[in-house]
């Protein structure tokens, strides 16, 4: 998935992000469109800044972020290998599954099932047999096309020779499938049951404090795309909710929190930094050191802390199979000033400058 501040949108977005913002950058603005994948839409326009909106959710970037998600965005369609094609397929190679989406359904299909496949499909003409398909996966041959569809959820593409021969070229290069572990997750703050991600403890500590000191504060909302923070004004004082809980705090109280999320980021060596609307946040676990950027959440472990390696680009090898990433293994790239990090298992990205890198490392 694409993280954009508030939108979480499929990756057979990518092509699309990538043309729009190198658009926008070159020339200021962007060709107003609405594109479609999977049964979802994509609103594409400028106002002076690019504006992206996806199923109710929208956002504005400015040159800096739209740089910072052009990056960051392109290294996701470079390295699970994205493209798009005739009648708007979109291709892409996730660890051992092939993913398949065009505007109207997408589909996920296993080693297994994109083998069954490419063998039905020679199968026309007696070259092989056709070959056994996961029940739940159903092809209907006519012309020269397949129209394949997923009985569990309705979910269906048709795809044409064109497609079949790159998916062919693509099933030497899907990985062997491994058991999935747990990823691991960034550490939160517990506020009277409302969950507060690292991504806006410095703000509400900040709001807090305010509040605490002059009775007034300025009314915030924050979005990720998987979490929200809002502090608002309350009968009691101060209202802060997650959507899920709501609690109020007296002025009194709100000294107290702002104090015990100080400690709490203190004690994970927690530290931010704003680079236009990127808010980049460092924080240290048991297992190595967090680098979150609303929403994309980046784990550089413990014994690969050491930024010896960060300098070195990625070098992607296309034409043959890549080993399969062990848990917490980065890929890297450089892109201009800006460091590039990708987590193959989550798919989460984030893009660090000169000064942020040099954060890191403290």
């Amino acid at each position: 998935m694409l993280n954009l501040f508030s939108i979480r949108c499929s990756l057979a977005f990518t092509p699309y992000v990538v043309e729009s913002t190198s658009e926008f950058l070159d020339a200021g603005v962007v060709t107003s469109r609405v594109v479609r994948q999977g049964s979802s839409g994509l609103i594409v326009r400028s106002d002076g800044d690019l504006v992206l909106r996806h199923q109710n959710r929208q956002v504005q970037l400015g040159r800096e972020e739209a740089r910072h998600y052009a990056a960051t965005v392109r290294f996701r369609h470079e390295f699970y290998q994205v493209v798009r094609m005739e009648d708007e397929v979109v291709l892409a190679n996730v660890g051992s599954e092939l993913f398949l989406s065009h505007p109207q359904s997408d589909l996920w299909l296993g080693q297994q099932a994109v083998a069954a496949l490419l063998k039905t499909f020679d199968g026309r003409s007696g070259s092989t047999a056709p070959a056994a398909l996961p029940e739940w996966l159903t092809v209907s041959a006519s012309g020269g096309r397949l129209l394949i569809s997923d009985q569990r959820n309705g979910r269906w593409v048709l795809l044409g020779e064109d497609h079949i021969r790159e998916i062919q070229r693509r099933m030497a290069l899907l990985e062997l499938p491994q058991r999935a572990a747990l990823p691991p997750q960034p550490p939160t703050i517990s506020l009277k049951g409302v969950t507060v991600h690292l991504q806006s403890a410095e703000k509400l500590a900040e709001t807090l404090e305010q509040f605490a000191t002059t009775r007034r504060f300025e009314s915030f909302v924050e979005r990720a795309p998987d979490f929200s923070l809002a502090a608002r004004e309350a009968t009691e004082g101060i209202e802060i909710t997650d959507e899920t809980m709501r609690i109020g705090l007296t002025v009194k109280e709100a000294r107290k929190w702002a104090d015990i999320i100080r400690g709490k980021l203190a004690r994970l060596n927690s530290s931010c930094m704003s680079r236009g609307q990127i808010r980049t946040v460092f924080a240290d676990a048991e297992q190595g050191r967090w680098i979150l950027q609303w929403g994309d959440e980046v784990l550089l472990e413990a014994q690969a802390s050491s930024l010896a390696g960060l300098s070195e680009p990625l070098s992607p090898a296309p034409s043959r199979q890549r080993n399969p990433p062990s848990q917490g293994t980065l890929e890297t790239k450089r892109a201009g000033d800006l460091m590039l990090l990708l987590s193959p298992t989550s798919g989460a990205c984030v893009a660090l400058d000169a000064s942020e890198l040099a954060r890191l490392s403290e």
